[in-house]
């Protein structure tokens, strides 16, 4: 039995994921809009939703440059514009914890990363997917989070659960299609996302 993989967003701006075999049981994928967050924390514990705005500690898992600090701050919601952003991976800031010079969690920090946790478990919240061969789930993660159920595999390596996964930079996109000619009277200036 695999547990289940805790609601995040993950850093690219989008993420696909392509699916080329189910489990025996279980794995069904949830989606959580960040608006939708947002507004539920708002409903249910307003003294903590100025927290969301603030610097968290996100440990880099290793993965950071010669030099670079092994845990970096960025807040859990955040406007670009009129935009409402959302970067969580609840797993990397509990471990942020190990680093000696990142601050420690306080009370009402627990508090508000419990409600997440809730809230993302909400079935009035979050939307559903199970995934069939050959479904494609794509999402922008700045808009959403993201999380598994555990899953039962099959014992047999070819039946077993798998999904092809892409996260893409969205300026690289919007590159991409700047640099392409007028087509079917689309402007230049439209972005893809």
């Amino acid at each position: 039995m695999k547990t289940r993989a805790p609601r995040r967003s993950d850093g690219a701006d989008l993420i696909g994921l392509l699916c080329l075999n189910i489990p025996r049981n279980g794995g069904q994928s949830r989606v959580c809009s960040s608006v939708t967050l947002l507004d539920e924390v708002l409903a249910r514990r307003p003294d903590l939703t100025a927290r969301l705005f603030r610097p968290w500690y996100y440990r880099r898992n290793n993965e950071q440059a010669e030099g670079e600090a092994p845990a970096f701050p960025k807040p859990i919601c955040f406007y670009d514009g009129e935009h409402l952003r959302t970067f969580f991976v609840g797993w990397y800031v509990r471990d942020a914890q190990r680093d000696s010079s990142v601050p420690r969690l306080t009370e009402a920090q627990n508090e508000l990363l419990t409600l997440i946790d809730e809230i993302c478990r909400d079935p009035a919240v979050y939307v559903p997917m199970d995934f069939r061969t050959g479904d494609i789930q794509l999402l922008k993660n700045c808009y959403t989070l993201h999380s598994r159920t555990a899953f039962e595999d099959w014992l047999e390596p070819e039946r077993r659960r798998h999904l092809l996964r892409v996260w893409i930079n969205a300026q690289a996109l919007n590159a991409f299609v700047h640099a392409l000619p007028d087509m079917a009277g689309a402007r230049s200036d439209d972005s893809f996302l």
